[in-house]
């Protein structure tokens, strides 16, 4: 990877962005295909299933990227909102700037490790829903993701640990002396 495409890339991101506590980073059916440094806070993408239950597929923090997945995957406008659990700042990558990197052979290879970092944390996460249990799921979180305990609201935290409000209830009822609950 050439030191000048790194430069470049890094040169073309946009000035500090501060949004507030519920404001979204991309919203419902946006098509935008920005790329977002976040460089504090917590943002979460939030949709709803057929039945209208509240899914949380994945939940950034600082030093993540997020894009939306919906256009780069398939073309389509987004099925979910990228909204800030506190207050954030985020540096944007203009769609346009993005677009005419991507036809460059130097940038090919930082978005691919950029896609892979944000699949893996993707990937991490089902992978823990699919096998630990939901008290086993949150005592990992408790030690290795506690920004996510201690700012979800509780109809998220359910929502992100694929469980009712009732389970998470009983969880969170074994663990109340923790200093994140």
């Amino acid at each position: 990877m050439h030191p000048d495409a790194i430069e470049e890339f890094f040169n073309l991101f946009s000035s500090p962005i501060h949004i507030s506590r519920g404001d979204s980073i991309i919203s419902l059916e946006d098509a935008s295909t920005h790329l977002y440094f976040l460089a504090d806070g917590i943002v979460a993408e939030i949709g709803r299933n057929t039945n209208g239950q509240v899914l949380i597929p994945n939940a950034y923090s600082k030093g993540s990227f997020i894009f939306n997945y919906h256009w780069f995957a398939n073309r389509t406008p987004s099925i979910t909102t990228y909204k800030s659990l506190t207050k954030a700042t985020y540096f944007r990558l203009n769609q346009h700037d993005l677009f005419r990197l991507l036809e460059t052979a130097e940038f090919e290879e930082i978005f691919f490790v950029i896609q892979q970092i944000i699949l893996n944390q993707t990937r991490s996460h089902f992978i823990r829903l699919l096998h630990l249990k939901p008290k086993e799921y949150f005592e990992w979180m408790l030690k290795n993701q506690p920004w996510i305990i201690s700012n979800f609201s509780r109809n998220h935290l359910a929502a992100y640990m694929g469980v009712s409000r009732a389970t998470l209830f009983r969880i969170l009822e074994k663990h109340k002396s923790s200093r994140y609950i």
